[in-house]
């Protein structure tokens, strides 16, 4: 059963990483690697959330406190499972020529990829994590344009497999991490001023 699990997981990182390979997701994918570390990027996702805020009074409390409670609670769960080093991220284990790595990694002077504190952590994705938790809570507010949030979520998990440093299964339990965190929050909520506690 587990050789099972790793051989459909192996698979899928090929048909993703491989497969799909064309220079429009190469672009789009390694974009949403680093995106969180543009200025330009992160001034535009503050504008937006603090527009939403303004615009939607019924909404403020849990855009205002709990958006950032989730990513926080999302955050910490990822780096507290990643941190036992479960396992090895795809390119210290794949040959070079059978992975389509598209970032930049610590190598060694024979050219082998460094095993590093990032290498050793592959599982879960956070970006998954973090993602599917947005995704997730943005859904349930706003169920209308549910099919976006969702997709953007998905987007991202994929593009994690695609440019060489996850595996499937790693962006998987990530975004279960984020959904059960998103409806934990919103149960909580609804909870709490069920009992009068927030009006």
């Amino acid at each position: 059963m587990i050789d099972l699990f790793f051989n459909l997981d192996f698979y899928l990182f090929y048909f993703i990483n491989t497969y799909l390979s064309n220079p429009v997701f190469d672009s789009l994918f390694v974009f949403f690697h680093d995106c969180h570390k543009k200025t330009w990027f992160i001034l535009l996702v503050l504008f937006f959330w603090i527009f939403f805020i303004y615009k939607h009074k019924n909404n403020r409390i849990l855009l205002i406190l709990l958006i950032p409670i989730g990513i926080a609670l999302t955050d910490q769960i990822g780096s507290t499972i990643k941190n036992l080093e479960l396992r090895q991220r795809p390119y210290m284990n794949i040959e070079k020529n059978e992975i389509n790595l598209l970032i930049k990694v610590a190598q060694d002077e024979k050219g082998n990829y460094k095993k590093t504190k990032s290498s050793e952590k592959s599982f879960p994705s956070n970006h998954a994590a973090n993602m599917f938790f947005i995704g997730t809570f943005l859904s349930l507010i706003y169920s209308d344009r549910k099919k976006y949030f969702i997709t953007l979520a998905c987007s991202v998990a994929i593009s994690r497999v695609y440019i060489g440093v996850h595996y499937p299964f790693d962006t998987i339990f990530g975004a279960l991490i984020g959904i059960s965190i998103a409806y934990f929050l919103i149960y909580a909520y609804k909870k709490l001023i069920r009992q009068n506690i927030i009006r």
